[in-house]
């Protein structure tokens, strides 16, 4: 009984943590063999730093010269969708990928991720690597990208983030209240409810009406005449337009807090863009 036992808890320890560590996928992955060790041991430094910081989000960084006849985006999707990334219960993300066969760099996120990194935030990160990638230096790109993302995470999801689907063009937000809302909303709820127990308190204190009031000789009611009487019409007309607007200026027109997602190969919501180089 003792040796089943035994056993019993080394299996369970096998499940539980030998498993995990041996299924766990890399994340830089430099499959066109553009870092150098050193290179490659020190971004998975900064992004195992960035994990412990931000644990419900994941980061990964990979490079390859051969996207199996897909684009740029759709390998960058199904790579962080097919090796297991993703922090917390819903695989929250980014990905950042050189892709040399389609001479593009590419953004994935997924879940939070297409929260944190905007259209606009993504648009940003693409700059700062563009620079260290048309000059060879592919170890900057990735520090650039990773340095802007954690800038992001400290900044926080933007207050007017929205998902646009460029699929549908449906758009969705997040409900969520500030700190500050839930402070106000928290003081006009106590606010109210003393309001009430005082206007309780005072009326249960005031002396009950001995003389009592003939309310079935006083209730009677008989009418007489009825009429109806047209008091007031008002009409307002609205154009809806059934074409959510596109493109213009990130920055400006309402566009800055946008995230445009799109479903990849295996149905999941991205986010994401690309750039030329």
């Amino acid at each position: 009984m003792k040796r089943l036992i035994g056993y019993g808890l080394s299996l369970l320890l096998i499940i539980f943590f030998v498993l995990p560590a041996a299924a766990a996928e890399p994340r830089v992955i430099d499959e066109a063999g553009f870092l150098t060790d050193e290179e490659a041991d020190g971004l998975e430094e900064q992004i195992a730093a960035l994990c412990e910081t931000y644990p419900n989000m994941d980061f990964v960084f990979v490079t390859t010269d051969d996207a199996q006849g897909k684009d740029t985006q759709a390998y960058a999707d199904d790579y962080y969708d097919f090796h297991g990334y993703g922090a917390g219960g819903d695989d929250s993300g980014v990905l950042f990928l050189i892709d040399m066969d389609n001479r593009n760099l590419g953004i994935s996120t997924h879940a939070d991720g297409v929260r944190y990194f905007t259209d606009e935030r993504i648009e940003a990160l693409l700059d700062r690597a563009y620079g260290y990638v048309s000059g060879g230096d592919y170890a900057g790109a990735a520090k650039a990208f990773l340095d802007g993302a954690e800038e992001y995470m400290k900044t926080g999801i933007p207050s007017d983030q929205h998902n646009y689907d460029t699929e549908t063009g449906k758009i969705t937000r997040e409900k969520s209240l500030s700190v500050q809302e839930i402070f106000i909303f928290a003081l006009i709820a106590v606010a109210a409810g003393v309001v009430c127990c005082a206007v309780v308190f005072v009326r249960y204190r005031k002396k009950a009406d001995r003389n009592s009031y003939p309310f079935r000789e006083k209730s009677e009611i008989k009418l007489t005449r009825s009429e109806d009487v047209f008091i007031n019409q008002t009409v307002t007309s609205r154009r809806i337009n059934s074409n959510p607007p596109s493109g213009g200026s990130r920055s400006s027109g309402g566009f800055s807090g946008r995230s445009s997602t799109h479903t990849s190969s295996s149905g999941r919501t991205h986010g994401g863009g690309t750039r030329g180089f």
